[in-house]
Order: structure tokens, then sequence, then C-alpha cells
């Protein structure tokens, strides 16, 4: 084997050790989301309709439960121990980060 036989074949499995799999599969009429897709979400319009702030898992819990629809939930920056589900009753609601930047959350 010739010093660009084994450059080269060193190159290839530096390069598929580096990037990892590439090939993706799906269930039928599913698209499969690229990484950097699946971890950010595109940011949301300014909210139209009322909003309420909340500050703990419970009121985040009550306010899901009963607010009207449109109405947008917001979530003051800190750390939610949510030991049971948050039930979102009405159609339309929105619960966001108060400030936009998903680690504060």
């Amino acid at each position: 084997m010739t010093i660009f036989r084994v450059a080269t074949i060193a190159a290839i499995a530096l390069l598929l050790a580096l990037n990892g799999p590439t090939a993706r599969s799906a269930p039928a009429g599913q698209a499969v989301a690229s990484p950097v897709a699946a971890n950010f979400c595109p940011p949301l319009p300014p909210a139209t309709g009322p909003t309420v702030t909340v500050d703990s898992a419970e009121a985040l819990r009550v306010q899901a439960y009963d607010a009207a629809a449109g109405t947008t939930i917001l979530v003051a920056p800190g750390v939610y121990a949510l030991d049971n589900i948050v039930h979102v009753v009405n159609a339309g609601i929105t619960i966001r980060g108060a400030t936009g930047n998903r680690a504060d959350v």
C-alpha cells in the first residue's frame, strides 16, 4: 500500500469519526429535522392577546388550566419543579419564557 493510499484512508476515517453518521431515516411521510433545527425553535412573534406572567410551578399549572383562548403565559426566569402534568385546557394558549432566553427557565 502506498503512502498516499494510507493517508487517504486515514483522512476518510477521521472525517467519518468526527462527523458521525449522516444518513437518517424517518417513517414514511415525515421529514427528518436537522440537528440544529431539532435544538432550536424559531422566535415567536410578540403576544397580541392577553398575557400573564407566572413565577412558580403552581401558578403555571393554574394559569394553564384557567387561561382563556389566545392568552400568552410568560414564565419568569427560574427553575420549575413540575411534579405533575400541566393541563392546557383551551385552544390557542402560548407558554413561553418571559425573557426570550431559553436558558432562563
